[in-house]
């Protein structure tokens, strides 16, 4: 055999190089933000709708010097269930003594892993919102 670059040297990896992906535009904290909670389940209140986008056609006009009319604004409660998703990933000791620096091998799993919690979210928040039975009866429209 005779002696070639390709059989004298072993490849070895780039040690300031490793490749991944990341999913960008992910919208479902802007949606839905987190809200921390005490207790898996409760109430919380909510302003009446109908309040927000009450417009008065004029009724709101003040004479010079009379008084403003009064008008009120009403509330309820609903309740919440709060639900916790985790997923967890294992380094074995050998893995960690024997994996190349560029690997960033706790940092990657870890940004890969909180990646992987974000999607599913992600999923379940566009379920909920593209879920029809989840609006009202007068907040949609069925297309033919």
């Amino acid at each position: 055999m005779s002696t070639t670059a390709r059989n004298v040297s072993v490849d070895m990896a780039l040690t300031n190089l490793s490749i991944a992906y990341k999913v960008e535009g992910l919208i479902g904290d802007a949606v839905v933000p987190n809200v921390p909670v005490v207790k898996d389940s409760g109430k919380y209140f909510e302003w009446s709708k109908s309040d927000d986008f009450r417009n008065f056609n004029g009724k709101d006009l003040r004479a010079p010097g009379a008084l403003s009319k009064t008008i009120d604004f009403s509330t309820s409660t609903s309740t919440y269930s709060a639900e916790e998703y985790a997923l967890n990933v294992f380094i074995l000791d050998k893995e960690k003594q024997n994996a190349d620096s560029v690997l960033n091998l706790e940092i990657s799993k870890t940004n890969r892993l909180k990646q992987s919690l974000m999607i599913a979210r992600e999923a379940r928040i566009a379920a909920l919102y593209t879920n029809a039975s989840n609006f009202a009866s007068t907040n949609k429209v069925t297309l033919s």
